[in-house]
C-alpha cells in the first residue's frame, strides 16, 4: 500500500501584509476594511506615494490580477523611476508571465540602482536555483550574506540551495539558523519538519506543530503533520489534521487519498476507504496511487475479479508500477 507525498517546489514571491483597521459605523459596531481597500483609500489621498503604488501592485500578483499590477507600477515609475523596490515588483510580474530574462534584467536594474538592495539578491539565488544553476545562484546568495548575515529569508533560500545539491547536512543548518533568527518563518519550520520526518525523528511533529500554530490555515503545515503522525501509526491524530484541511481544502485530491489510506490500513473500513479513494480519482482519474489502493480494498474485502480489473487498469496507466504487478500474482495464486 502506497502513501502519498507532496513535493514541495521553490517559487519567487512577495508576501504583501497591510495593517487592518477599523472604524465605527453609526450603530457603533466595529468594521474592519480589508487591506485592498485600504490601500486604495490611501492611495485616493495620495496619489504620487510610489511606495503605497508599490504595495498594491504587490497585492495585485498575488492575487494574479497581473494586468492591474502592471498599472500602479507604471504610474510608480513614471513619478520616479530610480527607486530600487520597483524593478524589485517588475521582476515579479515578468517571472509570473514566463519572461526570465526580463524578471533578470529588472533584478540586476534594481541593484545597478542600490547595491544594498537585499530582495533582489535574494530573488537572482532563487531565479537561478530553479534554472538549475548553482554556482551562480550561490554567489548571489553570498552577497546577500555580505549584506544581512542574519537575514532569515536569505538564509532559508541558502538552505534550499544545499538542498538541491542533496547536502542535507548544511541544509538543515542553514533552515535551523533561519528558524532562530526569526522563530515564526514558515518556510524553515516546513522545511525542518519535512527533512526531520523522513529521517524518522520524533522532533519533526514539534516544528511542524509550530508551523500549525502560526498558520493554521496552511494545508502543507497540517499536511505534512499528518503525513508525521501516519507514518508513525498515529491515526487518529492524523485524521484530526485530515478534517482540518478538508475544512479549507474540500477538493484536495492527497488528502482524500490518505484518508481512505487511514481507513484502509487502520481502521479496516473497507467502504469508507473506497468511498474517498473514489472521491481522489473524480480530482485526478490518472492518481494511480488511488486507483491502486482501491483495487487493494476490493482485494482485501474478497472482491478478487474486482480488484483484478483495477490493477490492470493501474498497469494500463504505468506498466511498471510494481504495486499492482504484485496484486495480480498474488490473486493468481488465490485462485
Amino acid at each position: 500500500m502506497k502513501k502519498s507525498i507532496f513535493i514541495f517546489g521553490i517559487i519567487i514571491s512577495t508576501i504583501v501584509s497591510c495593517t487592518q483597521t477599523g472604524k465605527q459605523s453609526d450603530e457603533g459596531k466595529h468594521e474592519t476594511k480589508s487591506p485592498i481597500v485600504l490601500l486604495t483609500d490611501s492611495i485616493a489621498q495620495d496619489s504620487t506615494n510610489i511606495f503605497l503604488l508599490n504595495r498594491r501592485a504587490q497585492y495585485f500578483i498575488q492575487q494574479h490580477e497581473l494586468s492591474k499590477a502592471l498599472i500602479d507600477l507604471n504610474k510608480a515609475l513614471l513619478i520616479n523611476s530610480k527607486e530600487p523596490k520597483l524593478f524589485v515588483t517588475l521582476a515579479e510580474i515578468y517571472f509570473q508571465l514566463g519572461k526570465i530574462e526580463n524578471c533578470s534584467s529588472s533584478l540586476l536594474k534594481a541593484i545597478d540602482l542600490n547595491p544594498l538592495e537585499l530582495e533582489a539578491f535574494n530573488k537572482l539565488t532563487q531565479l537561478n536555483l530553479l534554472n538549475k544553476r548553482f554556482d551562480v545562484a550561490m554567489s548571489y546568495n553570498e552577497k546577500a550574506l555580505e549584506i544581512d548575515k542574519f537575514n532569515p529569508k536569505t538564509l532559508y533560500i541558502r538552505g534550499m540551495l544545499f538542498l538541491a545539491k542533496e547536502d542535507t547536512v548544511s541544509a538543515m543548518k542553514n533552515f535551523q539558523l533561519s528558524h532562530d533568527n526569526k522563530p515564526d518563518f514558515y518556510d524553515a519550520l516546513i522545511q525542518i519538519g519535512a527533512i526531520l520526518n523522513k529521517q524518522h525523528s520524533p522532533l519533526a511533529a514539534d516544528y511542524l506543530k509550530k508551523a500549525v500554530f502560526y498558520f493554521p490555515e496552511s494545508s502543507q503545515a497540517r499536511y505534512e503533520l499528518a503525513l508525521y503522525f501516519q507514518e508513525n501509526e498515529r491515526p487518529n491524530e492524523a485524521m484530526a489534521q485530515y478534517d482540518t484541511m478538508m475544512m479549507f481544502f474540500p477538493v484536495n485530491k492527497y488528502v482524500l487519498y490518505n484518508i481512505g489510506y487511514l481507513y484502509l490500513v487502520f481502521g479496516q473500513q473497507f467502504d469508507s476507504a473506497i468511498y474517498y479513494f473514489d472521491k481522489s480519482l473524480t480530482i485526478d482519474p490518472q492518481y494511480v496511487d488511488a486507483l491502486y489502493n482501491k483495487g487493494r480494498t476490493l482485494e482485501e474485502m474478497g472482491k478478487l475479479m474486482a480488484a483484478k480489473e483495477i490493477y490492470q487498469d493501474v498497469l494500463a496507466h504505468n506498466a511498471n508500477y510494481q504495486l499492482a504487478i504484485d496484486g495480480l500474482n498474488r490473486i493468481d495464486l488465490k485462485k
